[in-house]
C-alpha cells in the first residue's frame, strides 16, 4: 500500500505508522463566517476561520498540525457546512511524513 491523496474524495490515507505534518490554507471572499476543519478519521484536529466583512475583501486563514498516524488513518479537510475545499476561491492541503515508526 502506498500513502496517497485521493483527489476524488479529498482524503489522504497513510500506509505506515508515523509522525506526519499537515497544512491547509484557503482564501475566503464572502461576508459571513466560514470554517475549515482538518480531520483525522473524522475527529477535528485544527480549525481555521475566515470572515471578510464584505463581499469584496479577501481573508486567507490557515492551520497546521503534527499527527501520529497508523496505517489506514485518513486525514482530510471539511468546510463549515460540509463543503469541500473546492467551494472556496483558492485552497491548499499538503502533508508529509516526518518520521516513520518502526
Amino acid at each position: 500500500m502506498i500513502s496517497r491523496y485521493n483527489p476524488s474524495n479529498g482524503k489522504f490515507v497513510a500506509d505506515r505508522a508515523g509522525l506526519y505534518y499537515f497544512h491547509q490554507y484557503w482564501v475566503a471572499n464572502s461576508n459571513n463566517n466560514q470554517f475549515l476543519h482538518m480531520r483525522k478519521n473524522g475527529a477535528v484536529q485544527c480549525r481555521s476561520q475566515g470572515n471578510t466583512g464584505s463581499g469584496t475583501d479577501l481573508n486567507a486563514p490557515s492551520c497546521s498540525c503534527v499527527l501520529e498516524l497508523a496505517p489506514t488513518d485518513e486525514v482530510y479537510v471539511t468546510g463549515s457546512t460540509g463543503s469541500n475545499l473546492g467551494s472556496f476561491v483558492d485552497t491548499g492541503f499538503t502533508g508529509f511524513l516526518i518520521r516513520p515508526y518502526i
